[in-house]
């Protein structure tokens, strides 16, 4: 989020905002394409544009696939989930929730909320949400600010 926003307020040269972000977690146990280590698709892994990577998703959308893990290119060690059927995501909670304010620069300050987080159980690390193109699906959980 805080790479989009600051991109726009490039475009008007105003850097002068504060929003709150509210993560969400939720479940996914499903077979999804994994592009952790697969080096072929580098070019769907390029920050300063989504053109590869939408096209991937296309082409994998249509071919029936139920999603897709990889590494998040704006917040390292970060891993992403896109998933194409949203009746596999199941259990969505609140996780934690950022205030963030644009002061005249285009870097935010970052404030992590208190008391914001719904009860339940303890949040887990920044995993993906989701599975690996194995025959034996893993679930984890997924912290969804990136």
């Amino acid at each position: 989020m805080i790479f989009h926003k600051t991109v726009k307020y490039a475009e008007v040269n105003r850097f002068d905002d504060s929003v709150t972000d509210q993560a969400f977690l939720a479940d996914f146990n499903a077979p999804s394409h994994d592009l952790r280590d697969a080096t072929d698709f580098a070019d769907c892994l390029a920050p300063q544009s989504y053109i590869a990577s939408q096209a991937l998703a296309a082409q994998l959308l249509e071919a029936g696939a139920l999603g897709v893990i990889y590494p998040s290119v704006r917040r390292a060690p970060g891993t992403n989930l896109a998933c194409f059927r949203p009746a596999l995501v199941g259990n969505v909670r609140r996780g934690d929730a950022w205030r963030l304010r644009w002061a005249g620069r285009p870097e935010p300050e970052v404030e992590k909320l208190r008391g914001v987080k719904a009860p339940g159980r303890p949040l887990q690390p920044p995993l993906a949400l989701g599975t690996v193109i194995r025959q034996q699906p893993r679930k984890t959980k997924c912290d969804a600010i990136d």
